[in-house]
């Protein structure tokens, strides 16, 4: 798990969105990070984000990564503006600040407690996916928001699961979430390699669905707000499904090719 300038990148465009509504943020799995503070000023100079001064800048607590001189996952996210930065695990051999198995249902002090809930790369590590998709509605505020960076093909044996894009735009929407970015990226495994960025619609990768990525390695990356409607355990799910392959696959096969974005 970790943070490269292009998942920094993808976070402020979250930010610049508005998805950003509170200041206390959870990441699923302690994030290393791949930047230097210079780097990530640069970043957000970049985007022109109104960036907030960390109240103190600290390094990884990772050693060869702090020999880069690579900060830790609270001062990146200080400068996206979060007041709290805590992260859950399954063990506390990454310090994070809270130590919890997401195959279990999270505490009830833990519920409601969050403005951002930010999976950098932990599902696909977690047997128990449907739990972990109820801790995170758990965990959320409502209107809270969370984030999925997870990997699809080319994936095999890095965890427990590759995932499918389909899948997470399936289910926020049949539990009620107002979704806010949908992509699919291509990427190199050097951690600070530039990454193609594709907006994905449902139906857009039929054609590529057998054989159609070969060698590269792809990711998804998905935002979502959760609402006061919005659900766990929506008992529509095979009719949204179905109604949304409807709605979409005409105009996503359309779709271009070309990278709506490089990170």
């Amino acid at each position: 798990m970790g943070i490269s300038k292009s998942v920094f990148k993808l976070l402020i465009v979250e930010a610049k969105k508005g998805a950003f509504t509170g200041k206390k943020l959870l990441q699923l799995g302690r994030q290393h990070t791949f930047l230097t503070f210079s780097d990530a000023l640069k970043c957000v100079k970049a985007a022109k984000f109104d960036y907030a001064t960390p109240k103190e800048i600290t390094l990884s607590f990772n050693e060869e990564l702090k020999r880069l001189n690579y900060v830790d996952d609270v001062t990146l996210f200080s400068l996206l503006g979060f007041d709290e930065v805590h992260s859950l695990d399954v063990s506390p051999y990454e310090r994070s600040s809270i130590v919890h198995d997401l195959n279990q249902p999270v505490a009830a002090g833990l519920q409601g407690q969050y403005d951002v809930v930010f999976d950098g790369g932990t599902l696909e590590h977690v047997f128990h996916v449907p739990q972990v998709f109820r801790n995170i509605h758990a965990l959320l505020k409502n209107g809270g928001t969370i984030i999925h960076c997870s990997p699809s093909h080319n994936h095999v044996d890095h965890g427990f699961y590759m995932f499918s894009p389909t899948l997470f735009g399936e289910y926020y929407a049949a539990n009620q979430y107002k979704q806010i970015s949908s992509y699919v990226f291509e990427y190199a495994f050097e951690n600070n390699s530039s990454w193609n960025v594709y907006d994905y619609q449902l139906g857009c990768l039929d054609a590529l669905s057998f054989g159609g990525f070969g060698k590269k390695m792809l990711g998804i990356w998905f935002s979502a707000q959760k609402l006061a409607t919005s659900s766990i355990c929506a008992q529509n799910l095979a009719e949204e499904v179905e109604m949304a392959s409807l709605r979409c696959c005409k105009s996503a096969k359309e779709s271009s090719a070309d990278p709506s974005q490089t990170f």
